[in-house]
């Protein structure tokens, strides 16, 4: 038989380390998987919140301020070409130089399009090149649109990705009014020179106008452009962020869209 072993019996306080070595080391991993359930739970929210629901570390709050101030400056940049704000190229994808030569270019086909128009003509001891003529004209006319105008923002409301949809009231300027003021004028003194009008061609003649209206622009409405009826038009602007950090930009069609609900037809 066997020799019988005899087992060494432990004292309390060894027993008593021992268990609590085993109950702490038990805890350990418990809080171990705890720790890592709530950080892949942390991580697929972010994720979840990031992508799902476009959150950027931005709050609607700061959104709201935002979006008001780019829409300020949108509507300004849009209705006159200009603008002091500082952030003006993180809202606009133009220069101001860029912009008002766009505005430039536009008056110009205006005045381009239409009946036919001499290249040159002699008229009362002035001789008026075409060329010249438009860009003058068309230089009044942006000098007329640089004038600040009243306006206000209504509402501003934002979709699921915080692209905001601005309505405002805008008083536009009535350009066909400000130039028939200038042209009645102007008719008035060609009629004081009958006899030298019938000797022109009708293109000469509307060469001669227009010389006419551009030389008398500015003397005749001294600034006081004719209004007309408040108008109320939407615009969007388009959320751009990085984490924590966002800005509102509008796009040439936009400000296109402004600068005609700030002129009468």
């Amino acid at each position: 038989m066997p020799e019988e072993t005899k087992a060494k019996t432990k004292s309390r306080v060894a027993k008593y380390w021992g268990g609590a070595q085993q109950t702490f080391a038990q805890r350990y991993r418990g809080i171990i998987v705890t720790i890592a359930v709530v950080v892949m739970v942390a991580v697929v929210g972010f994720a979840v919140a990031r992508i799902g629901l476009n959150y950027d570390g931005v709050s609607q709050a700061s959104r709201q301020k935002l979006a008001k101030k780019d829409a300020n400056i949108a509507l300004q940049f849009g209705l006159t070409g200009q603008t002091s704000a500082p952030e003006v190229n993180q809202v606009v994808t133009l220069s101001q130089v860029a912009w008002q030569k766009e505005i430039t270019n536009s008056v110009q086909q205006a005045l381009n399009h239409g009946d036919e128009v001499a290249d040159q003509v002699t008229f009362d001891g002035k001789n008026y090149q075409k060329a010249q003529v438009m860009t003058a004209l068309s230089q009044h006319y942006m000098a007329t649109l640089q004038q600040n105008r009243h306006y206000q923002i209504d509402e501003i409301t934002y979709d699921r990705y915080h692209n905001a949809t601005v309505t405002y009231t805008v008083v536009p300027i009535n350009l066909p009014e400000a130039q028939k003021k200038v042209q009645d004028f102007v008719t008035g003194e060609l009629n004081k020179k009958a006899d030298d009008v019938q000797k022109l061609s009708a293109p000469q003649l509307r060469l001669v106008s227009y010389a006419m209206v551009s030389d008398n622009w500015d003397n005749i409405l001294k600034n006081q452009l004719p209004t007309a009826k408040p108008v109320q038009a939407k615009m969007k602007l388009l959320y751009a962020s990085r984490w924590q950090s966002a800005q509102y930009q509008v796009a040439k069609d936009t400000l296109n869209h402004i600068l005609n609900t700030g002129l009468a037809e």
